[in-house]
């Protein structure tokens, strides 16, 4: 390689010859890095095909709808994640409900993208159209994909509450709570002191949402801080 020339030039012709599904998957992960950097109103097929020396024709081959279809695939994949949240391990309502924590902040950490699509689901009254093909309109989700989850972390609240452990808050109420401080605490992430010596910054988030479900709960902060 030549001083100055693009480190992009050399893959895109090293990655000639491979399978049709390792394109489209190369595809889908490069307008997830431009989500994610840039935000959904920036990505470009112009920008994908930079990115993997490829034409827009050849992206509309794996991906027929173009843009709005991978924004789709993206908000889809999301919204799959989303719906596993809070599994029951068989252990205590309150492990579960931190490892639910835990398990939402890496969640949105490793998924940059889909919290972007996730932030414009919120700004309009009728959902983003990516987001809420998957799981309906704005409104009740245990109606909807989130049932399960709903259920899940609803059965955890009442457990904790039926120990006295917590008060008793509604599974909708506080997963919107949590929702919010994740969303937030990412797109501007905390610094000192709540960004301790070393720590990463999902790891300050995941201190910060489980204290703050702890204040919401009323429940004794040491057991969170484990």
């Amino acid at each position: 390689m030549t001083a100055g020339q693009s480190t992009e030039a050399v893959p895109s012709r090293r990655r000639r010859g491979r399978p049709a599904g390792d394109t489209a998957e190369r595809i889908l992960e490069a307008a997830k890095e431009i989500i994610a950097q840039h935000g959904v109103d920036a990505l470009r097929l112009a920008m994908i095909g930079g990115r993997l020396g490829i034409s827009a024709p050849a992206i509309y081959a794996h991906f027929p709808g173009g843009r709005s279809e991978l924004i789709d695939r993206v908000a889809r994949e999301g919204v799959n994640g989303v719906m596993a949240f809070f599994p029951r391990s068989g252990g205590s309502d309150l492990d579960d409900l931190l490892s639910g924590i835990s398990g939402l902040v890496r969640f949105f950490a490793d998924n940059p993208a889909f919290l972007r699509i996730m932030l414009l689901d919120f700004s309009s009254p009728e959902g983003h159209p990516s987001v809420t093909q998957e799981i309906g309109r704005p409104g009740p989700f245990a109606e909807g994909a989130f049932g399960a989850m709903y259920g899940r972390l609803d059965g955890i609240l009442q457990g904790l509450a039926a120990a006295d452990q917590a008060r008793p808050v509604p599974a909708s109420v506080l997963l919107n709570v949590m929702l919010g401080a994740t969303a937030l605490n990412f797109i501007y992430p905390p610094t000192s002191p709540a960004l301790a010596p070393g720590a990463s910054v999902a790891e300050a988030v995941d201190a910060i949402v489980r204290d703050l479900v702890g204040r919401y709960l009323a429940i004794s902060p040491e057991p969170l801080a484990r």
